[in-house]
């Protein structure tokens, strides 16, 4: 059985090879030290801690490559791990960065790409970072077009990603029933729509 974010599609894989390219670029630009990986939670979210006071203090960028990670994004209470494609330290505050490469550029943020650059934002706040800002990037895959989409962290989004990830819990341990989109445009760009029983009618 496929576990969920398992299955990749050319358009996934592409997307992740563009990710790589400029996180490259960028790293190859700097000095990156070797570290152990952390082997606890309280050590991880040390290092994370760390990286991001020096990062702020020195005014420098932490890129995440598929080979070099300088910034973990952990929220403990919410059973929430990932890796934002970069922490932006420049101004002195962290703005947390995350990159899409799609085939059209969205005039406003997708709910999916809102919630995984909230809860990258939440981790910050988490370890202590006040007024952290989080920028979404949708670049065209084929072309310089490029929009960007500034995210705060309101009571009402604060509240979504609590709920969101209660669902996804209570779907993984409860083996609860998602609740199915009734528009098949949603289906048809769905990089899951051929494995998924709860597609709409049609597609």
């Amino acid at each position: 059985m496929k576990i969920l974010g398992e299955i990749q599609t050319p358009i996934m894989i592409e997307g992740a090879e563009l990710h790589e390219k400029q996180a490259q670029e960028l790293l190859s630009e700097m000095h990156v030290k070797k570290v152990k990986a952390p082997k606890t939670l309280l050590d991880a979210l040390a290092f994370v801690h760390a990286q991001v006071t020096d990062a702020t203090a020195r005014r420098y960028n932490l890129v995440n490559g598929e080979e070099t990670i300088m910034y973990y994004s952990i929220l403990p209470e919410l059973g929430c791990i990932g890796v934002p494609d970069l922490v932006d330290c420049t101004t002195g505050t962290p703005i947390v960065v995350e990159k899409k490469f799609v085939g059209r550029v969205p005039s406003r943020i997708w709910p999916d790409h809102e919630l995984q650059l909230a809860i990258y934002m939440l981790s910050l706040e988490r370890l202590g970072f006040k007024s952290v800002r989080g920028r979404l990037e949708y670049h065209h895959r084929t072309s310089d077009e490029t929009t960007r989409i500034e995210l705060k962290l309101d009571r009402q989004l604060r509240k979504k990603v609590k709920d969101t990830v209660k669902a996804v819990r209570g779907i993984i341990e409860n083996d609860d029933e998602p609740v199915p989109t009734t528009n098949p445009n949603q289906c048809r760009a769905c990089a899951y729509v051929e494995k998924c029983k709860w597609r709409a009618l049609g597609v």
